[in-house]
């Protein structure tokens, strides 16, 4: 008999992956899981900064958008659980945010901080860019 061919389903998602993807993939959803409620929680440092600063817009402003991050992100790790396709843009654009983040942080005083920032960039990045995690357009069936 012939070996049955993956499933693809409509919302691009694989049914079935080469072993061990789904270990580097729980990996990978734990470590942008830890991303999301990283910025979650300095979204209420910065809301608890910004209502007890004397213009409030800057620390409030910021914790809008690291909150939005925060839920895609989230999003994102139930994506990736599934190993939905459409996860690798975002996932990959904060990875790539993230590390120009830590590069500076982790050359600095706060060298503690930034070291871990880059060192999770690097490797959610090399996992996911590199279809270790979710299998690449051009390695769907056709």
């Amino acid at each position: 008999m012939y070996p049955m061919p993956r499933q693809e389903s409509p919302a691009g998602r694989d049914q079935e992956g080469p072993e061990g993807r789904d270990g580097l993939r729980l990996l990978v959803a734990v470590l942008v899981g830890l991303e999301a409620l990283a910025l979650l929680a300095g979204t209420v440092l910065l809301v608890i900064e910004g209502l007890g600063a004397e213009r409030p817009a800057n620390a409030l402003g910021l914790a809008v958008i690291a909150g939005l991050i925060g839920v895609a992100l989230a999003g994102c790790v139930r994506g990736l659980r599934q190993g939905a396709r459409w996860t690798r843009g975002p996932v990959l654009t904060w990875q790539l945010l993230q590390a120009g983040i830590g590069m500076p942080v982790s050359a600095s005083a706060y060298w503690y901080y930034g070291i871990p920032i880059l060192a999770i960039a690097v490797v959610v990045f090399f996992l996911i860019a590199g279809g270790h995690v979710i299998a690449r357009e051009e390695d769907a069936p056709a």
